[in-house]
């Protein structure tokens, strides 16, 4: 009886062996599936001849989202309005964190053109996933020419125009700013002085950013905003803050105003001393732009499933469109494949059971400062106090063996616990790189109005396509895929 009943142990051994082999292997193939439809989403997004950089230009956006709502019904996805958790904000409220210029919009706008008539199927299907704003936008879709002593500059590679910058066309004076202007009281008093009326005065990146600022997420108005005595700006970055003279300094997009003079951003080719530029620039302020976040849910499955909490998942589907008529900016890696990523994640839970609801949410105007988070945040479709975390998913096509994420205090539980994950994993990250919260994604928005709140990106090899019209699909890769979906997928699987 005692040699029987070792027989029957030694059965069940093997037989729980087997059934966690062929899990595993189940497992396996669903990833696997859920990585190519990973790359297929980011090519998709990033064609330029369909969505245009996924800004209104050509109504790229639009078509972006009207995918992306495509893509969540296939897989079960609902309205996050239609959640148990959901409540229907009173009004338009601005983030008590930022003096938004964030308007309220009276309709769905661009989108009629895709939804149709209210209570068509088309408008059914659609609608609900949208929380619609608006905010003024500039944009440059013309001519877009510089040349600087009788040699064409080419954009994107040897300048960048700042958002920001009205139409200008002409011949000016180069000068460069004495080091001594670099302070609160002389940089605009000594610019606006009329020495500059017919000029374009050199401004040292590094020195500028000396000047004390009262919001870090405006740089450029508080100094450059008065300046309606001066031809234009050049923004020089000397201090080589990348490896290559190709990646112009980091920026966010600030398009929702103008200043009063062309600003333009160079790097470490611009000549130093440089006599006189030729300009032709057309910009066109579009009021009263109406924008779009896509708001999805999909409910917790099994026994256990929750109904007074959720994770929440952030990617913003947004990009920066073009920067004159032949410079399209495709997105691939930013953000196109935090977008795939959330998507390949709603593809993977359709089948797999989870007992914590999920919100996903696909932001615009990222690219404008942040904009569509700022307003979700304030005036969320799940009460943010229902959310147990914010998970952003921003540039994350890349190849690094190291995870960059950000969290605070009161998030410092997240990091921990993917961390446990990855090092538990046979080819996890080689490692985490944690900084505080920063504004350089939506989660920003989320963490100060006290949600716990990280981001990941993969920051590797293709990072100096960032925010050029080299960020293409064939600059992605599906290297860290597995890593990421090993990672969150158990994150959330553990509640």
């Amino acid at each position: 009886m005692k040699r029987v009943k070792i027989v029957y142990m030694a059965l069940a051994a093997l037989l729980a062996v087997s059934c966690t082999a062929i899990k595993e292997k189940q497992e396996m193939k669903k990833m696997e599936a859920c990585r190519e439809y990973y790359a297929q989403v980011i090519k998709e997004l990033s064609t330029d001849s369909i969505y245009w950089g996924r800004n209104n230009y050509n109504n790229g956006d639009i078509k972006a989202a009207k995918y992306i709502i495509d893509q969540l019904v296939g897989f079960g996805g609902v309205p996050a309005s239609q959640s148990p958790m959901a409540v229907v904000p009173e009004g338009v409220e601005a983030h008590p964190a930022y003096k938004s210029p964030v308007l309220p919009y009276d309709g769905i706008g661009r989108w009629a053109s895709v939804a149709g008539e209210e209570g068509s199927i088309e408008y059914q299907k659609y609608v609900p996933f949208l929380q619609t704003f608006s905010f003024d936008l500039n944009v440059m879709r013309g001519a877009m020419s510089l040349i600087v002593d009788g040699k064409n500059m080419v954009p994107t590679v040897d300048y960048i125009v700042k958002e920001s910058s009205p139409s200008c066309k002409g011949k000016f004076e180069i000068k460069y700013l004495d080091d001594k202007y670099y302070s609160q009281e002389e940089f605009v008093k000594h610019l606006n002085s009329g020495a500059y009326k017919n000029a374009f005065v050199v401004v040292d990146w590094a020195k500028y950013n000396t000047l004390p600022f009262e919001s870090r997420l405006e740089r450029y108005m508080p100094y450059l905003g008065p300046l309606d005595k001066v031809g234009g700006i050049i923004l020089k970055d000397d201090a080589g803050t990348y490896t290559t003279n190709v990646q112009f300094p980091y920026f966010k997009a600030r398009a929702y105003y103008l200043t009063p003079e062309p600003v333009l951003f160079v790097n470490g080719t611009f000549p130093s001393d440089a006599k006189e530029l030729e300009i032709e620039l057309e910009s066109e302020m579009i009021f009263k732009h109406d924008a779009h976040n896509v708001v999805a849910y999909l409910p917790g499955t099994g026994k256990n499933a929750k109904t007074d909490e959720c994770i929440t998942f952030i990617a913003h589907y947004d990009h920066l469109g073009a920067m004159g008529a032949e410079n399209i900016f495709p997105g691939a890696n930013d953000n196109a494949s935090g977008v795939a990523m959330l998507l390949s994640f709603m593809k993977y839970w359709q089948e797999t059971e989870h007992s914590m609801p999920l919100q996903f949410i696909f932001l615009d105007s990222e690219e404008a400062n942040l904009l569509g988070a700022f307003y979700n945040a304030a005036n969320p479709i799940i009460p943010l106090e229902k959310i147990k975390c914010i998970l952003d998913c921003d540039m994350v096509g890349d190849n690094g063996d190291i995870l960059n994420c950000q969290c605070e205090e009161n998030g410092r539980w997240i990091i921990d616990a993917l961390k446990k994950i990855n090092d538990e994993s046979e080819d996890g990250f080689a490692d985490f790189a944690i900084s505080p919260v920063d504004d350089n994604s939506d989660h920003y928005a989320y963490q100060l109005a006290g949600v716990p709140s990280t981001y990941f990106e993969t920051k590797g090899e293709f990072y100096d396509h960032y925010h050029t019209p080299r960020d293409t699909y064939e600059h992605t890769t599906t290297y860290n895929y597995h890593r990421l979906f090993n990672m969150l997928t158990k994150f959330v699987n553990s509640f």
